[in-house]
């Protein structure tokens, strides 16, 4: 996701961004990506509809669903 930046994608018309764990671990953080790190820091401000983590009964990377307002 981080590719674009959260105008492109509003531009676009996306209503919501999805994100797992797996990419967000690799990113966040990381001071050898500080563009996407703040991509992810961006799309962390966003009001968040839906986040789910790896339990004993749902194996898996973490999942969050971000809702993108209209410009």
């Amino acid at each position: 996701m981080w590719q674009q930046d959260l105008a492109w994608y509003r531009a676009a018309g996306v209503r919501y961004l999805v994100s797992s764990g797996t990419t967000l671990e690799r990113f966040v953080g990381n001071t050898a990506t500080p563009a996407q790190d703040a991509f992810y820091r961006a799309l962390f401000a966003l009001l968040e509809v839906f986040h789910v983590d790896a339990s004993d009964d749902r194996p898996g990377p973490t999942i969050r669903i971000f809702r993108m307002d209209p410009p």
